[in-house]
């Protein structure tokens, strides 16, 4: 599906990959914070950074600090380098290019995929 798009459809997919999963995970953390603490809406009680579950979920947040044309770039050379591997969705390909350390080269997302 990825090599039959043309540029434009591949950096809208991009985009819109990185925004839906940032805004997902945006609120499903709202949505944990006003569930564990019912006094959240009150001003009064004085947030305790170190238990705020907002703060400790949006940390998990999923980051993509390059351009756009990297990951599109990268995608790309690993569909048309991998013929193989055009079933590996491109959401679990997109997982490994995330800034917290996985951000593996085209040959380890290869190896990751058809590992056992």
């Amino acid at each position: 599906m990825w090599l039959q798009w043309d540029e434009s459809q591949r950096k809208g997919f991009v985009l819109g990959y990185v925004w839906g999963l940032d805004r997902g995970f945006h609120n499903g953390c709202l949505t944990l914070q006003v569930s564990s603490s019912p006094d959240i809406m009150d001003p009064s009680k004085g947030p305790d950074l170190l238990d705020d579950p907002l703060q400790h979920c949006e940390s998990k947040v999923p980051m993509f600090s390059k351009e756009v044309a990297y990951y599109v770039s990268q995608i790309t050379k690993f569909y048309e380098t991998y013929q193989q591997d055009q079933d590996l969705p491109i959401r679990q390909f997109f997982s490994q290019l995330e800034d917290s350390g996985n951000n593996k080269t085209l040959e380890q997302i290869h190896s990751w995929y058809h590992t056992p």
